[in-house]
Order: structure tokens, then C-alpha cells, then sequence
């Protein structure tokens, strides 16, 4: 594992750990628990396998301060989908 990746490794251990104490009564809720669940554990194995912080469908590097503010990113285009859906860019 990078050391680099060392901090956000712990990090989602204890944001996975956290959301498996949760469940919702609401089907609707408990879909997106269980879907940040899955992404974590999927972030988790990138790291352990080293392909952490490469976009899945180009294998272009994703910025280092983008996996900081979303550590479970997939593509660069999740990155572009976040700042649509929440309307704010990033400071870098």
C-alpha cells in the first residue's frame, strides 16, 4: 500500500465499520447505505491491490486532491458528476 494512501485506507475502514452499525427503515435510504458500502469495501481492495487512484475506464491517474474529497471515486467523471449534483468546485 502507498503511504500516500495510508490516512484514506484508515479513513474508509472507519466510514465502512461506522455505516455497518446503520440500517433504515426506508428501503430508499438503506439502498444508498448499502451502496456506499459496497464502494468503500471496492476503494479498500484498489489500495490493498495498488490501483487505487486510477480511473476504471481510461487507467489515467485521478488527481491526488480529488481522492481526498472523494475517496471512493471511480472515474474522472464521477468528479464531474459531483460538482453537477452538489454545484461547487473544488479550491485546486
Amino acid at each position: 500500500m502507498e503511504q500516500k494512501f495510508e490516512q484514506i485506507y484508515n479513513q474508509l475502514q472507519e466510514m465502512y465499520e461506522e455505516l455497518s452499525d446503520v440500517t433504515s427503515n426506508r428501503e430508499e435510504i438503506q439502498v444508498y447505505i448499502d451502496q456506499e458500502k459496497l464502494d468503500i469495501k471496492r476503494a479498500l481492495q484498489k489500495i490493498k491491490n495498488g490501483h487505487y487512484g486510477f480511473c476504471e475506464n481510461s487507467g489515467q491517474p485521478i488527481p491526488y486532491e480529488w481522492v481526498e474529497q472523494l475517496p471512493t471515486i471511480q472515474t474522472l467523471d464521477d468528479w464531474d458528476q459531483c460538482i453537477q449534483h452538489y454545484g461547487r468546485k473544488s479550491f485546486y
